[in-house]
């Protein structure tokens, strides 16, 4: 991933890789390589994955979810780490008369907020470079940029970053082998 990111953004200093499984943060060195990582350390709680149950919850398509968080301006709180307790959460704060608009986008905040605790224990640099599928969600990447306070860059299909860089390892493992 280090080395897909670093191919399509030459100067990019940070990685944000938020997959379906886990959320990984990597500060680049001078030549490219990873000089520090950190990876969500519980469950699946503030990924692809987390987002598409909360989608489910709210009885949004996942589009749908996107759409409404990002046509709103005002959310509520959500504060549980475990994706399944969030989802008990959604459904509470639901039940209290909450806009399902207001809680998307704080499943969005909240997401983005747990992204940002391994973004900053790694470094937030000047270009911070967002791969993942998630990194297709135009409301997640707002809130990250909001809450990182440097412009987020995004590829044109951030989804497989990881696979352009397993090929240039490869690539240049042949040419050295």
């Amino acid at each position: 991933m280090a080395a897909g990111a670093r191919f399509l953004f030459p100067f990019c200093q940070t990685v944000l890789d938020i997959g379906g499984q886990d959320t990984k943060a990597l500060a680049l060195g001078v030549e490219g390589g990873i000089s520090k990582f950190e990876m969500n350390d519980r469950c699946a709680a503030g990924t692809g994955r987390s987002l598409e149950m909360m989608a489910t919850a709210l009885g949004y398509r996942l589009s749908e979810f996107v759409d409404h968080a990002s046509s709103t301006i005002g959310a509520c709180q959500i504060n549980s780490l475990c994706a399944v307790f969030a989802q008990s959460e959604v459904v509470s704060v639901l039940a209290n008369g909450t806009p399902r608009e207001a809680v998307a986008l704080a499943v969005h905040q909240a997401v983005a907020r747990r992204a940002i605790s391994l973004v900053n224990r790694v470094g937030v640099g000047v270009d911070l470079v967002f791969v993942g599928g998630a990194a297709l969600n135009s409301c997640l990447r707002r809130e990250i940029e909001i809450l990182a306070g440097v412009t987020v860059l995004t590829p044109e299909n951030p989804q497989i970053v990881a696979a352009i860089g397993c090929g240039l390892v490869a690539e240049s493992a042949e040419v050295l082998g």
